[in-house]
């Protein structure tokens, strides 16, 4: 999957269509860009093929929304964020389950941005000594009604 983004006042709006659309390398955002599934979480999934995390937020005005992100399963003591791994950007009406990382965040590391209406089950960390936040590890953020299971 290959989502390039607008430039200055450029945003650009991906929507990916019902089905499951799998990754094997992270989906870098830096520009700003919206990747949407056109009929909710329950029906647009993306997922990890591998150890690779699904998507990183490292850039202003990045969205993701409606969407399942799942199957990430990275073990690697360092390894944080397992489903999103975020900077910046909003991530509204997801879905972030079955993802390991051995660091920090199974499902989610964030250090910045907005966390809205989401549902987080099933993610873990397995590091002994280093992993922290089974379901995500949340740094200076807003996370507003969410769901942690």
């Amino acid at each position: 999957m290959n989502v390039a983004g607008g430039t200055g006042d450029q945003h650009t709006v991906v929507m990916l269509a019902t089905g499951t659309f799998s990754v094997s390398n992270a989906i870098a955002i830096a520009s700003p860009v919206t990747v949407a599934g056109v009929d909710g979480p329950s029906n647009t999934t993306v997922r990890s093929a591998g150890p690779a995390r699904v998507f990183e937020l490292v850039g202003p005005f990045t969205v993701l929304r409606d969407l399942t992100i799942s199957g990430t399963d990275n073990g690697g003591p360092y390894f944080d964020g397992g489903g999103v791994y975020m900077n910046l950007g909003l991530v509204s009406n997801c879905w972030i389950v079955n993802d390991r990382a051995g660091g920090r965040g199974g499902g989610l590391w964030m250090n910045g941005g907005v966390v809205a209406d989401c549902l987080f089950t099933s993610n873990r960390c397995t590091e002994w000594q280093y992993g922290r936040g089974g379901a995500a590890y949340v740094a200076a953020v807003c996370v507003v009604p969410t769901m942690l299971q």
